[in-house]
Protein backbone atom coordinates (compact mmCIF):
# COMPACT_ATOMS: atom_id res chain seq x y z
CA UNK A 1 0.00 0.00 0.00
CA UNK A 2 1.39 3.37 -1.03
CA UNK A 3 0.67 6.87 0.21
CA UNK A 4 -0.88 7.75 -3.13
CA UNK A 5 -3.47 5.01 -2.53
CA UNK A 6 -4.48 6.79 0.68
CA UNK A 7 -4.56 10.20 -1.01
CA UNK A 8 -6.69 8.88 -3.86
CA UNK A 9 -9.05 7.16 -1.44
CA UNK A 10 -9.47 10.31 0.66
CA UNK A 11 -10.14 12.41 -2.44
CA UNK A 12 -12.83 10.02 -3.68
CA UNK A 13 -14.37 9.97 -0.20
CA UNK A 14 -14.45 13.78 -0.07
CA UNK A 15 -15.82 14.19 -3.60
CA UNK A 16 -18.27 11.26 -3.34
CA UNK A 17 -17.61 10.77 -7.04
CA UNK A 18 -14.93 9.04 -9.13
CA UNK A 19 -15.40 11.59 -11.89
CA UNK A 20 -14.93 14.65 -9.71
CA UNK A 21 -12.07 12.97 -7.85
CA UNK A 22 -10.28 12.14 -11.12
CA UNK A 23 -10.57 15.76 -12.24
CA UNK A 24 -9.18 16.96 -8.91
CA UNK A 25 -6.31 14.44 -9.02
CA UNK A 26 -5.60 15.11 -12.71
CA UNK A 27 -5.85 11.45 -13.70
CA UNK A 28 -8.39 9.60 -15.84
CA UNK A 29 -11.31 7.86 -14.14
CA UNK A 30 -10.64 4.20 -15.11
CA UNK A 31 -7.14 4.02 -13.48
CA UNK A 32 -8.56 5.67 -10.35
CA UNK A 33 -11.39 3.12 -10.16
CA UNK A 34 -8.89 0.25 -10.56
CA UNK A 35 -6.63 1.68 -7.83
CA UNK A 36 -9.53 1.95 -5.37
CA UNK A 37 -10.54 -1.61 -6.22
CA UNK A 38 -6.97 -2.77 -5.51
CA UNK A 39 -7.04 -0.89 -2.23
CA UNK A 40 -10.26 -2.61 -1.19
CA UNK A 41 -8.67 -5.97 -1.99
CA UNK A 42 -5.65 -5.11 0.15
CA UNK A 43 -7.83 -3.94 3.04
CA UNK A 44 -10.12 -6.95 2.68
CA UNK A 45 -13.31 -4.92 2.84
CA UNK A 46 -15.51 -2.88 0.55
CA UNK A 47 -14.87 0.80 1.22
CA UNK A 48 -17.45 2.37 -1.11
CA UNK A 49 -20.99 1.62 -2.15
CA UNK A 50 -21.25 2.47 -5.87
CA UNK A 51 -24.48 4.17 -6.96
CA UNK A 52 -25.69 5.69 -10.21
CA UNK A 53 -25.04 9.19 -8.84
CA UNK A 54 -21.69 8.56 -7.20
CA UNK A 55 -20.23 6.66 -4.23
CA UNK A 56 -20.90 6.48 -0.50
CA UNK A 57 -18.59 5.26 2.24
CA UNK A 58 -19.41 1.95 3.84
CA UNK A 59 -18.98 1.43 7.58
CA UNK A 60 -15.53 -0.02 6.85
CA UNK A 61 -14.83 2.97 4.61
CA UNK A 62 -15.67 5.43 7.40
CA UNK A 63 -13.18 3.72 9.71
CA UNK A 64 -10.54 3.55 6.99
CA UNK A 65 -11.04 7.24 6.14
CA UNK A 66 -10.26 8.24 9.71
CA UNK A 67 -7.06 6.21 9.70
CA UNK A 68 -6.05 7.38 6.21
CA UNK A 69 -6.42 11.04 7.17
CA UNK A 70 -4.36 10.48 10.30
CA UNK A 71 -1.62 8.67 8.35
CA UNK A 72 -1.45 11.45 5.77
CA UNK A 73 -1.26 14.13 8.48
CA UNK A 74 1.56 12.27 10.26
CA UNK A 75 3.45 11.83 6.99
CA UNK A 76 3.01 15.46 6.01
CA UNK A 77 4.17 16.58 9.45
CA UNK A 78 7.21 14.30 9.28
CA UNK A 79 8.18 15.70 5.89
CA UNK A 80 7.81 19.29 7.08
CA UNK A 81 9.77 18.66 10.30
CA UNK A 82 12.55 16.96 8.34
CA UNK A 83 12.79 19.86 5.91
CA UNK A 84 12.94 22.33 8.76
CA UNK A 85 15.53 20.23 10.58
CA UNK A 86 17.66 20.14 7.41
CA UNK A 87 17.60 23.96 7.40
CA UNK A 88 18.35 24.12 11.12
CA UNK A 89 14.87 25.33 12.05
CA UNK A 90 13.96 22.35 14.18
CA UNK A 91 15.69 19.53 15.98
CA UNK A 92 18.18 18.71 18.71
CA UNK A 93 21.84 19.72 18.94
CA UNK A 94 24.36 18.01 21.22
CA UNK A 95 27.28 20.33 22.00
CA UNK A 96 30.36 19.55 24.09
CA UNK A 97 33.14 21.80 25.34
CA UNK A 98 36.44 21.31 27.10
CA UNK A 99 38.30 23.55 29.52
CA UNK A 100 38.19 27.31 29.53
CA UNK A 101 36.55 27.73 26.11
CA UNK A 102 33.26 28.01 27.98
CA UNK A 103 34.41 31.37 29.41
CA UNK A 104 34.46 33.35 26.21
CA UNK A 105 32.99 33.29 22.75
CA UNK A 106 31.21 29.93 22.99
CA UNK A 107 28.35 31.07 25.30
CA UNK A 108 27.70 34.00 22.97
CA UNK A 109 27.67 31.70 19.93
CA UNK A 110 25.24 29.30 21.58
CA UNK A 111 23.07 32.16 22.82
CA UNK A 112 22.91 33.69 19.35
CA UNK A 113 22.07 30.29 17.83
CA UNK A 114 19.25 29.75 20.33
CA UNK A 115 17.86 33.19 19.52
CA UNK A 116 18.01 32.45 15.79
CA UNK A 117 16.68 28.88 16.10
CA UNK A 118 14.38 28.82 19.16
CA UNK A 119 12.82 25.51 18.12
CA UNK A 120 16.17 23.69 18.23
CA UNK A 121 17.00 22.17 21.61
CA UNK A 122 20.68 22.66 22.50
CA UNK A 123 22.23 20.50 25.21
CA UNK A 124 25.68 21.50 26.47
CA UNK A 125 28.07 19.01 28.12
CA UNK A 126 31.63 19.15 29.47
CA UNK A 127 33.74 16.52 27.72
CA UNK A 128 37.45 15.89 27.15
CA UNK A 129 38.72 16.18 23.59
CA UNK A 130 39.30 12.43 23.20
CA UNK A 131 35.73 11.73 24.37
CA UNK A 132 34.43 14.37 21.95
CA UNK A 133 36.14 12.64 19.04
CA UNK A 134 34.70 9.27 20.04
CA UNK A 135 31.23 10.76 20.50
CA UNK A 136 31.42 12.43 17.08
CA UNK A 137 32.33 9.12 15.50
CA UNK A 138 29.54 7.33 17.40
CA UNK A 139 27.08 9.86 16.02
CA UNK A 140 25.53 11.21 19.21
CA UNK A 141 27.59 14.42 19.45
CA UNK A 142 27.03 17.13 16.84
CA UNK A 143 29.81 19.59 17.62
CA UNK A 144 32.61 20.04 20.14
CA UNK A 145 34.64 23.05 21.23
CA UNK A 146 38.20 23.07 22.56
CA UNK A 147 41.43 25.00 22.13
CA UNK A 148 43.10 22.43 19.95
CA UNK A 149 42.24 19.26 18.05
CA UNK A 150 44.71 16.91 16.44
CA UNK A 151 44.16 16.09 12.79
CA UNK A 152 41.61 13.33 12.25
CA UNK A 153 40.81 12.02 8.73
CA UNK A 154 37.06 11.71 9.39
CA UNK A 155 36.60 14.82 11.54
CA UNK A 156 36.33 18.40 10.28
CA UNK A 157 37.40 21.39 12.36
CA UNK A 158 36.98 25.12 11.97
CA UNK A 159 38.56 28.09 13.76
CA UNK A 160 35.95 29.93 15.83
CA UNK A 161 38.09 32.62 17.47
CA UNK A 162 41.77 33.46 17.91
CA UNK A 163 43.25 34.99 21.06
CA UNK A 164 46.73 36.14 22.14
CA UNK A 165 48.87 33.77 24.18
CA UNK A 166 48.96 34.95 27.79
CA UNK A 167 50.91 34.05 30.93
CA UNK A 168 49.16 33.44 34.26
CA UNK A 169 51.18 33.96 37.43
CA UNK A 170 50.38 34.69 41.09
CA UNK A 171 49.84 38.37 41.78
CA UNK A 172 52.95 38.39 44.00
CA UNK A 173 55.20 37.00 41.26
CA UNK A 174 58.07 39.26 40.04
CA UNK A 175 56.64 39.11 36.50
CA UNK A 176 53.17 40.19 37.62
CA UNK A 177 53.91 43.88 37.02
CA UNK A 178 55.03 43.40 33.43
CA UNK A 179 52.60 43.84 30.56
CA UNK A 180 54.71 41.94 28.02
CA UNK A 181 56.78 38.91 29.01
CA UNK A 182 59.37 37.37 26.64
CA UNK A 183 59.58 33.58 26.69
CA UNK A 184 63.23 33.78 27.80
CA UNK A 185 62.06 35.24 31.12
CA UNK A 186 60.39 31.91 31.90
CA UNK A 187 63.61 29.92 31.70
CA UNK A 188 63.79 29.27 35.47
CA UNK A 189 60.05 29.26 36.15
CA UNK A 190 57.99 26.24 37.17
CA UNK A 191 55.27 25.49 34.64
CA UNK A 192 51.92 23.70 34.65
CA UNK A 193 50.94 21.89 31.43
CA UNK A 194 48.28 19.55 30.12
CA UNK A 195 48.86 15.80 30.56
CA UNK A 196 50.85 13.95 27.90
CA UNK A 197 47.89 11.61 27.35
CA UNK A 198 45.81 14.37 25.80
CA UNK A 199 48.48 15.53 23.38
CA UNK A 200 49.11 16.74 20.79
CA UNK A 201 47.65 19.89 22.26
CA UNK A 202 48.35 23.55 22.83
CA UNK A 203 50.86 22.46 25.49
CA UNK A 204 53.09 21.18 22.69
CA UNK A 205 53.15 24.63 21.15
CA UNK A 206 54.10 26.16 24.50
CA UNK A 207 57.01 23.71 24.65
CA UNK A 208 57.94 24.73 21.13
CA UNK A 209 57.99 28.36 22.28
CA UNK A 210 60.35 27.37 25.09
CA UNK A 211 62.58 25.46 22.67
CA UNK A 212 62.73 28.45 20.34
CA UNK A 213 63.73 30.59 23.33
CA UNK A 214 66.59 28.16 24.05
CA UNK A 215 65.46 26.31 27.16
CA UNK A 216 63.57 23.24 28.35
CA UNK A 217 60.56 24.06 30.55
CA UNK A 218 60.52 22.99 34.20
CA UNK A 219 57.22 21.10 34.42
CA UNK A 220 56.04 20.69 38.01
CA UNK A 221 52.44 19.67 37.44
CA UNK A 222 50.14 18.28 34.75
CA UNK A 223 46.41 18.96 34.86
CA UNK A 224 43.44 18.16 32.63
CA UNK A 225 41.82 21.51 33.34
CA UNK A 226 43.86 24.45 34.65
CA UNK A 227 40.63 26.22 35.54
CA UNK A 228 40.29 23.74 38.40
CA UNK A 229 43.59 24.73 40.03
CA UNK A 230 43.37 26.34 43.51
CA UNK A 231 42.94 30.08 43.39
CA UNK A 232 45.99 30.37 45.67
CA UNK A 233 48.14 28.94 42.86
CA UNK A 234 47.09 31.47 40.23
CA UNK A 235 45.43 34.69 41.29
CA UNK A 236 44.23 35.69 37.86
CA UNK A 237 47.30 37.78 37.09
CA UNK A 238 47.66 37.33 33.33
CA UNK A 239 50.02 38.94 30.90
CA UNK A 240 50.62 38.80 27.19
CA UNK A 241 53.72 36.93 26.14
CA UNK A 242 56.23 38.53 23.80
CA UNK A 243 54.49 39.65 20.58
CA UNK A 244 57.19 38.06 18.42
CA UNK A 245 55.89 34.62 19.44
CA UNK A 246 52.74 33.65 17.62
CA UNK A 247 50.45 30.66 18.00
CA UNK A 248 50.17 28.38 14.99
CA UNK A 249 46.98 26.77 16.34
CA UNK A 250 43.54 28.33 16.80
CA UNK A 251 42.84 29.41 20.34
CA UNK A 252 39.36 28.00 20.14
CA UNK A 253 38.10 25.57 17.50
CA UNK A 254 34.84 23.88 16.69
CA UNK A 255 35.07 20.21 15.78
CA UNK A 256 32.38 18.20 14.03
CA UNK A 257 31.89 15.00 12.08
CA UNK A 258 32.18 15.41 8.31
CA UNK A 259 28.99 13.38 7.94
CA UNK A 260 26.96 16.05 9.78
Amino acid sequence: MELRHLRYFVTVAEERSFRRASLRLHISQPPLSRLIKQLEEQVGAQLFDRTTTGVELTAAGEVFLEGANKALRITSDAVERSRRAAKGDFGHLEVAYYGSVIFGTIPHLIGAYRDAQPRVTVRLSHMTKDRQIRALRDGWLDIGFARYYRDEPDIASEVVVSEPVVLAVPSTHPLANRTVVPMSALRDECMIVYPAASRPSFADEVMLFCDQAGFTPRIVQETEDPMGLPRSSIRRSRHRTSPNIHSQYPSTAGCFSQSH
